[in-house]
């Protein structure tokens, strides 16, 4: 039983450290994006 428990705790942890890693990837490509276009102009 507490081996399932540490599962889904590890799994939240994950998800978790995946979903922040993908929105701060997803930063960097606006910022890229944003001196792209202001490069453009």
């Amino acid at each position: 039983m507490a081996y399932l428990l540490y599962l889904q705790i590890s799994l939240i942890h994950l998800i978790n450290y995946g979903y922040s890693g993908f929105l701060c990837l997803q930063r960097k490509n606006e910022e890229q994006e944003d001196s792209v276009l202001a490069q453009r102009y």
